[in-house]
């Protein structure tokens, strides 16, 4: 309904709905967003590596020691075996954590209760990095 096909009742022309226009990523970011195919992807040396990883198709044995393993590969595929370094590096215990709750402990004796948290903090993380 225009303006003027509306009746003259006082009340203002309602205009007409239109159709929401669909937003999409490539038409907010325009020419900034670009296309590339599997074989346009610039190859670095970390994935060429592991795609040589992944071709290989010596298998290691069931009851192999995975360090080890890592260990006799590690010329073949350095990058890889320092990532194994750093996931198996992880303690498979609380152990460390229950060690550090027990020095606590012992700083925030008595002696210790009137000090600030964070010079608690401090005393645990001097005590624990220099061993």
């Amino acid at each position: 309904a225009h303006a003027a096909d509306a009746p003259a009742t006082g009340t203002p022309p309602v205009e007409p709905l239109t159709k929401k226009r669909k937003v999409t990523l490539g038409g907010l970011l325009g020419s900034r967003v670009k296309k590339e195919s599997a074989a346009e992807v610039e190859k670095t040396p970390e994935l060429d590596e592991l795609e040589q990883y992944l071709a290989d198709p010596e298998e290691p044995e069931l009851d192999v020691k995975v360090l080890a393993w890592w260990a006799a590969k590690e010329s073949k595929w350095p990058n890889l075996a320092k990532m194994v370094k750093q996931y198996f590096a992880c303690p498979a215990s609380s152990a460390g954590v229950e060690r550090v709750f027990s020095a606590a402990g012992k700083m925030h004796d008595d002696l210790r209760k009137s000090a600030q948290d964070d010079t608690l903090e401090h005393s645990i993380i001097a005590a624990f990095n220099c061993e």
